[in-house]
């Protein structure tokens, strides 16, 4: 049964989590602000997700999004990957994140501008603009193909970045498979030793 009201969501001050029921809670800060917080469990896990701010999230709008997530843990899915595969970025700007998580313990700058300059030459005219949830192997053998036999060490260097930014991608639940991994070791021939 729930517990609060417009009215009363519009005049609560005091900072802590208001429950209303089923798991919704309105939270206020110490500062003031507040949000909408559901708790609920996924997985067997207890799990915290936001549901939006107030006011621009009214109570009806949150009681409609607890609900929404409720019915698909029902249904055995997990509505925090859910959303994240509404939010599936693009390779470029997957690339960027990957990019700037790694910038702090590259000491080499030789490599650190290489490692981007490499990616924009050879894998951003294929891939740049794809969601990576709609990248596959041929599409990374549309990149490696052309320069494989005759830019070794640099269709090398192109395929472990693009494979360590599918696998950041597919660590955050941004894709299921990585389309640059072990299965392409078939596909391309063996590179001649130097």
């Amino acid at each position: 049964m729930p517990r609060l009201t417009a009215a009363k969501v519009k005049s609560i001050t005091k900072s802590g989590m208001h429950g209303d029921g089923n798991g919704l809670y309105l939270n206020v800060t110490k500062t003031g602000s507040r949000s909408w917080v559901q708790r609920i469990v996924i997985g067997g896990r207890r799990r915290e997700l936001g549901l939006g701010g107030y006011p621009a999230t009214g109570l009806a709008d949150a009681r409609a999004l607890a609900h929404a997530n409720k019915s698909l843990v029902t249904a055995g899915r997990d509505p925090v990957a859910e959303r994240r595969r509404t939010n599936v970025p693009t390779f470029r700007e997957a690339a960027k994140r990957v990019f700037e998580a790694n910038l702090p313990r590259w000491r080499n700058g030789k490599h650190t501008k290489s490692w981007w300059q490499t990616l924009e030459r050879h894998a951003f005219p294929t891939l740049g603009d794809m969601r990576v949830d709609h990248i596959q192997r041929s599409d990374v053998l549309a990149v490696l193909e052309p320069i494989w036999g005759i830019r070794q060490e640099t269709a090398r260097r192109v395929r472990q970045r693009i494979r360590s930014i599918l696998r950041w991608c597919e660590a955050h639940d941004y894709c299921s498979g990585n389309a640059a991994g072990d299965a392409l070791d078939c596909a391309l021939p063996t590179m001649r030793k130097v």
